[in-house]
């Protein structure tokens, strides 16, 4: 965290606000007030939590393409980049910013599938078809 603190302050990144660990109101506060949110993950997840999260709060998600996020985010609910790829992360950053319109869509995309597809009911549903009752 330290070096990415230095990074910002060393090229006047002034818009940049490291919050450390955040939870309950203030991160949803923060989902609330975001345009997308960012996940560049080099390392496999196997669940997405924080995409779905995302979703959730219609917004779409721009994350690396390694495990739960290649079958979360499609072309219609965010963006997937290159792991490690800083390059990748400030061109789907720039593509949001030029694109504000439709990135709203998209989040609104992501909180469809989330209601079709992960909802308790469509849990419970699944789960009594694997269990035959």
């Amino acid at each position: 965290k330290v070096a990415l603190e230095d990074f910002a302050r060393i090229h006047g990144l002034s818009n940049v606000e490291f919050c450390g660990k955040i939870s309950g109101e203030e991160l949803w506060e923060c989902y609330t007030g975001c345009i997308a949110t960012i996940h560049p993950f080099n390392w496999f997840e196997a669940f997405g939590l924080t995409i779905i999260e995302s979703f959730l709060f219609a917004k779409p998600a721009i994350a690396s393409n390694l495990g739960a996020a290649g079958e979360l985010i499609t072309p219609e609910r965010g963006l997937l980049i290159e792991p490690a790829s800083p390059e990748a992360l400030a061109q789907a950053i720039q593509t949001v910013a030029d694109n504000l319109d439709d990135f709203v869509m998209l989040g609104r995309n992501g909180l469809d599938f989330v209601r079709n597809n992960l909802s308790e009911d469509k849990y419970l549903s699944s789960l009594q078809s694997i269990l035959h009752l």
